[in-house]
């Protein structure tokens, strides 16, 4: 589970992000990003009811989300603010897919 200085939990935030963040797209996961204000990155997770209609299976691709971003913080080299929106795919993925999808999100991130 994320850290609470690690959560992003502001509306208007979030609605900034969807409407002027960068974004990467991956395979199981679209993140929406700006550089953070704050000397730490904060992140929102998103899983729709649309893409996952089984509330246990979209708590799982949080939490598997979740998890993948608490240990990828510390080698961020820059601040961000991010929402991550799952695809449909992340439904039947594993720990590892979608850990390498946050990998590389991550190592984008850091040679921009």
């Amino acid at each position: 589970m994320l850290s609470k200085a690690n959560r992003i939990r502001s509306r208007r935030l979030i609605e900034k992000l969807l409407k002027t963040g960068a974004f990467f797209r991956g395979n199981l996961v679209t993140v929406r990003f700006l550089p953070s204000v704050k000397p730490e990155s904060g992140f929102a997770i998103l899983v729709s009811k649309k893409v996952v209609a089984n509330a246990t299976c979209r708590n799982t691709v949080k939490r598997r989300i979740s998890e993948s971003l608490r240990l990828k913080t510390e080698k961020m080299e820059k601040f961000v603010s991010a929402l991550v929106i799952a695809k449909a795919p992340a439904a039947k993925a594993d720990y590892a897919q979608i850990d390498a999808d946050i990998e590389t999100f991550i190592r984008s991130i850091n040679k921009a």
